[in-house]
């Protein structure tokens, strides 16, 4: 079916299967649309359940960093931790302090940990005291624009909203993205 269509059909199964009251197990390797029509997800991996819970809750909080690549678009930033206190970390990511809210323990200090980043969680700007890169490329997507932007020896996703009215940023320019001290899920070593 083409995108519209499919849109529309998986409005009418959600429709049918709240009028008739019924369970519908729907197998799906489209992401989006499996996180459109579903109450609980079932993410498997080389036949086994790895994690079962809400769309959001896949998105948000996934358990391994194979959940996190496969539930939409995601960096992973792998760092150490330099400070912990309370219910925030400090992570040394591309010789850069980012503090993130962790909910639960802490990782001990010293522990390498992966930081799963959504791309629409970053800010970019030609200027900052964040993340330092490089623009890669950008593909406008109407009401968004989408970069990829070289920090280090990563290629980050980016999505920035608001892309119409946003100044545009060039391959080749250099810019400075902010990662958010929440909306990170941080995932140890082993996960």
């Amino acid at each position: 079916l083409d995108a519209r269509l499919r849109v529309q059909m998986r409005g009418e199964i959600q429709r049918l299967q709240k009028a008739l009251g019924i369970t519908a197990v729907y197998v799906t390797h489209d992401q989006e649309e499996a996180m459109a029509i579903s109450d609980r997800i079932a993410v498997m991996h080389q036949g086994v359940i790895v994690q079962e819970g809400s769309a959001e809750t896949l998105y948000r909080r996934p358990a391994s960093e194979f959940v996190a690549q496969f539930i939409g678009r995601t960096n992973l930033l792998r760092g150490r931790v330099a400070a912990a206190t309370g219910d925030a970390i400090e992570v040394e990511v591309q010789g850069h302090r980012l503090r993130v809210a962790v909910e639960g323990a802490s990782p001990a200090v010293g522990a390498s940990v992966t930081l799963v980043v959504r791309p629409e969680a970053i800010a970019i700007s030609p200027e900052g005291t964040g993340l330092a890169g490089t623009v890669l490329s950008r593909t406008f997507l109407g009401e968004k624009a989408e970069y990829q932007v070289r920090v280090g020896n990563e290629t980050l996703q980016v999505t920035a909203y608001g892309a119409g009215g946003a100044r545009t940023l060039a391959p080749g320019e250099s810019v400075t993205l902010e990662v958010p001290s929440s909306g990170v899920w941080v995932l140890e070593a082993g996960t």
